[in-house]
C-alpha cells in the first residue's frame, strides 16, 4: 500500500510540473495587416502577438517601405511592454490578449 501512495505522489508531481510548463507555451496568437503609408498599398506591414496564458510572449512586426522592410521585436510581460507601442501593436496586443 505504501509503494502505491509513493507512485501515486510521483504521479501527482510530475501532473503538477506538466501543468506548470503549460501555462508558458504560447496559446494565444493574433495578427494584423496594414499598410505602413498612404503610398503603399498591399498591407504588407504587419504585427503579430504571441502570448501564453499568462499574456507574456512576444508582438513581431514588420514595416514595409519603398526602400525595404525593417523587423522590430517587443516583449511582453502580463500584458504589458516597456517599449512604446505603435496602435496596430497595441490593437493587436488588445485582441490577442482577449482571445
Amino acid at each position: 500500500m505504501d509503494e502505491n501512495l509513493a507512485q501515486h505522489d510521483v504521479i501527482n508531481k510530475s501532473i503538477d510540473i506538466i501543468n506548470y510548463e503549460r501555462k508558458k507555451n504560447i496559446k494565444k496568437v493574433g495578427y494584423i495587416r496594414y499598410n505602413s503609408s498612404d503610398e503603399i498599398g498591399g498591407n504588407l506591414s504587419f504585427s503579430v502577438a504571441m502570448l501564453n496564458d499568462e499574456n507574456t510572449g512576444i508582438i513581431l512586426t514588420n514595416i514595409h517601405m519603398m526602400e525595404g522592410s525593417s523587423i522590430y521585436l517587443r516583449e511582453v510581460s502580463a500584458g504589458e511592454c516597456e517599449i512604446t507601442l505603435s496602435e496596430e501593436e497595441k490593437e493587436v496586443l488588445k485582441n490577442t490578449i482577449n482571445k
